[in-house]
């Protein structure tokens, strides 16, 4: 989160004073190379920020991803990452061909009931995290985040992989989800003391907006894509 300056002497919501310009995500690789290879070509993404430990890429609007060298002693290098990385996109059904095509493993297929509020799938990248590509559908309880993915226009990338014809692969914004044990206390800590925006919240989970392209998802850990983890360092 990048925060933007705030003249006000008296801080008692942080965010919602000072005001955040930018969503960044750092997510940690053992196979660094691997990483780096998978988001500059596969995926496409522009790097705007490379140093011999990590390299941070343009995914949305005012969303970015840093992809970190870890180091095993600091950072959750195993295949549990409790963490899933959203891209909201409206070429749902190309991706789809495109990552096939280019032999991304995909987890989850494309979920098409008339009374969901979003369709999408999981795909994993090299490191083992969850990319779920997702495409919200007008309802209720979209209301408030429709209205800010309106506002928003997709940034397109050009990846070295097989297309599927000449339709182009967009991002428009992108939702970081973590996993609790306890949502109760992480809710008042982000809507209470840090003064976040809930724009959807369903029964097990809740997304706050962070950025005009960046979100937060906090959601139950026994409903959600991973189970949460003891240990609290291995969270971040």
């Amino acid at each position: 989160l990048f925060p933007s300056a705030s003249q006000s002497e008296s801080i008692s919501r942080p965010f919602q004073e000072f005001g955040i310009t930018d969503n960044n995500i750092f997510l940690y690789y053992e196979d660094y190379d691997a990483a780096i290879k998978f988001y500059d070509e596969t995926l496409g993404f522009k790097p705007v920020l490379t140093i011999d430990t990590a390299r941070m890429y343009h995914i949305a609007n005012n969303s970015y991803v840093t992809a970190v060298r870890g180091q095993a002693e600091k950072h959750n290098l195993s295949s549990n990452k409790p963490v899933t990385f959203a891209l909201v996109t409206d070429e749902l059904d190309v991706w789809r061909c495109y990552l096939l095509k280019n032999n991304v493993t995909i987890l989850s297929d494309v979920k098409m009931e008339e009374a969901s509020m979003q369709q999408g799938f999981v795909a994993l990248d090299p490191g083992g995290y969850y990319l779920n590509f997702l495409q919200f559908k007008p309802h209720r309880k979209n209301r408030k985040l429709m209205s800010s993915l309106n506002d928003l226009k997709s940034v397109y990338v050009n990846p070295q992989g097989t297309r599927c014809g000449e339709q182009k692969l967009g991002v428009k914004a992108t939702i970081a989800s973590f996993y609790y044990k306890d949502p109760k206390s992480i809710h008042k800590l982000y809507k209470k003391e840090l003064g976040f925006k809930t724009v959807v919240k369903e029964k097990h989970a809740t997304i706050y907006k962070t950025s005009p392209s960046g979100f937060f998802r906090v959601v139950d850990g026994a409903h959600g894509f991973h189970k949460p983890i003891d240990d609290q360092a291995l969270k971040k």
